[in-house]
């Protein structure tokens, strides 16, 4: 529909009809809210198109810009949800978005932060008869003539607008049209005009891999070229609201990161059609999570979370971290506390395992590459013995020996919580892992998640273990050690088939030797005879460190409670506590519980 001229008319009575006829579309357009009748794009579009019929004068532009502002406040205050929902909004875990926002915060986001001078709405300083006709008619029903007519208009308010991606005048009205903010802003900001014209591709993984992905984000569009220039974020309603952040404390440094909004990348070439828009949402009480790609086609979008997701494998925060309490659903997680008293020379284990753990382990971790040319591109490793003989203890050394690798600690009570919708935990563990590799994981209490089948172990988590350990699943450069006291309650096609499990490795109890080491350096300010270390290590045959240590300690209470003033150990005191240890201990051979020292 064009505008035909009827009557001459004034500047400033076109002003005044205007207000007019703007202020019969406001009541027509309320009456419609009151009475919740449909109030969707069509309808709007029929009050607007009563509205200029009843205009008898030529529209200048002073008419033409007040009845586009008229139009975008009508979209903006009511149009409904269902008219209102935005593309994006078919993908998970998107906020319906409502478009009852208030004007001047649309104003604020699509004039001061997306548009530039050269961007805004102009109406220039020519005669109204140059205006054509169809530039005011409804931008979705315009024949190939009007198209035609608008193309040349455009081109004479700026002829440089098509070429540098810019949109133009009627470019500007198809954008007032659509009704969801966040897409209006994004057709601005990638040089489109439609939203048929912007194409996404959705990423959706456990939360904790998503966030990981989030805290990524900016540094991998860097490397691609793209400068980060904003983010956005709506609540339901599509009013304007701080995006969400999320706070990591990792290796004692503090990462904060956007997890649910809108991140704006603009190419270093300037030109819009180049640009890309993020939406990160992660609603971590749910366990919902996604990021999407927004751009001009659906393989670039589809190609840049294919590179971020690669990108982050290597670039994340957490890489090196010595992790523990992973909760995937909830992206939560605590780190290993590093003592630096964890070390081989304050532990004592044989000279053969310390051998083999240098090898197997450290000697993996430091010489990947050189491995990996070898067609060797995973260990695994499984620690037994009798309680307190130290495998825990291993955990933390090895924590402290490999300061530039990720350590993942995974105990039982951790796999219950990790279920994630269709994901087993051990697998949805096993994915963090490949994002850290080359990394160890620790699986705590092997024999809880593994049992034998022919014992009636859980076989849907024991399948799960085996296909990450050597299936389809495997980890490439990761290293599992798994540790027991019942090596025996172990399914056999996990610890007798070389490829998931290695080596099989015994803690045995401390020897004559070590022992003694130990006692001499755990005792060194105490006042001991040469007899008394003899008896100390004679008398404590086949116990575990855990045994020995608990000895110290009962030195230690009964000096307190003797009111002695130098420590001093002579043979009663060794023989008093050895025999309440073997009455009242917790070991395995004691006369109630079991130590296994010889008995008196």
């Amino acid at each position: 529909m064009g505008y035909n001229k009827k009557t001459e008319t004034t500047e400033i009575e076109l002003e005044k009809e205007s207000e007019e006829l703007l202020a019969e579309l406001k009541k027509e357009s309320e009456e419609l809210l009151n009475k919740e009748s449909e109030r969707d794009l069509e309808r709007m579009d029929a009050i607007t198109h009563k509205v200029l019929q009843e205009c008898e004068g030529d529209p200048n532009e002073v008419f033409i810009e007040k009845l586009l502002k008229a139009h975008k406040k009508f979209q903006i205050e009511f149009i409904t949800d269902d008219q209102g929902e935005s593309m994006n909004g078919k993908n998970m875990g998107t906020p319906v978005r409502n478009q009852s926002t208030q004007t001047e915060i649309v104003r604020q986001v699509e004039h001061n932060i997306v548009f530039d001078d050269e961007d805004s709405i102009t109406f220039g300083e020519e005669s109204q008869s140059s205006i054509p006709s169809c530039v005011s008619d409804n931008v979705y029903s315009r024949t190939p003539e009007e198209l035609k007519d608008l193309k040349d208009y455009a081109e004479k308010q700026d002829g440089s607008a098509i070429i540098s991606g810019k949109t133009n005048f009627a470019d500007q009205i198809k954008i007032d049209f659509i009704p969801s903010i966040d897409y209006r802003i994004m057709c601005r900001f990638l040089g489109a005009t439609t939203v048929g014209e912007i194409k996404n591709h959705p990423y959706q993984s456990n939360p904790l891999i998503t966030l990981i992905l989030m805290e990524s984000l900016e540094k991998f569009m860097k490397s691609k070229g793209f400068n980060f220039v904003g983010e956005l974020n709506f609540d339901q309603h599509g009013n304007s609201i701080p995006p969400d952040k999320n706070p990591w404390h990792v290796k004692g440094k503090e990462t904060t990161f956007t997890t649910t909004g809108f991140l704006y990348f603009e190419h270093e070439s300037g030109n819009k059609q180049n640009n890309v828009v993020y939406f990160l949402y992660a609603d971590l009480e749910r366990g919902g999570s996604q990021i999407t790609c927004y751009s001009n086609d659906t393989k670039k979008s589809k190609d840049f979370i294919n590179d971020l997701e690669e990108y982050s494998k290597t670039n994340n925060c957490l890489r090196g971290a010595k992790l523990k309490d992973v909760n995937m659903i909830s992206a939560s997680f605590s780190e290993v506390a590093i003592n630096d008293k964890y070390t081989w020379d304050n532990y004592y284990y044989p000279e053969s395992i310390k051998e083999l753990f240098d090898l197997e382990v450290l000697g993996f971790m430091e010489n990947v590459e050189q491995y990996n040319r070898c067609g060797i591109n995973k260990r695994g490793l499984v620690i037994f013995g009798k309680p307190g003989g130290g495998k825990t203890t291993l955990g933390h050394i090895i924590c402290n020996l490999v300061p530039e690798h990720t350590v993942i600690w995974i105990t039982p009570e951790i796999l219950t919580e990790n279920n994630y919708k269709s994901m087993s935990s051990i697998k949805a563990l096993y994915k963090l892992a490949d994002f850290l590799s080359p990394c160890i994981i620790l699986l705590e209490d092997l024999d809880l998640f593994s049992q034998d089948r022919d014992r009636g172990g859980d076989v849907m988590a024991l399948g799960a273990l085996m296909n990450v350990l050597d299936g389809v699943n495997s980890i490439k450069n990761s290293i599992t050690i798994g540790t027991t006291n019942r090596l025996e309650t172990i399914e056999k096609a996990l610890k007798n088939r070389p490829g998931r499990f290695d080596r099989i490795v015994e803690i045995p109890p401390l020897t004559d030797e070590l022992r003694d080491k130990m006692f001499r350096n755990r005792l060194s300010d105490w006042k001991v005879n040469k007899n008394v270390w003899a008896y100390l290590v004679e008398h404590t045959d086949e116990w575990t460190g855990a045994e020995v240590q608990e000895l110290v300690n009962s030195l230690h209470l009964k000096h307190i409670s003797s009111k002695r003033k130098v420590k001093e150990i002579d043979k009663k005191w060794a023989e008093e506590i050895i025999e309440t240890m073997d009455k009242f201990g917790v070991g395995e051979a004691s006369s109630r519980f079991g130590f296994s020292g010889k008995k008196l």
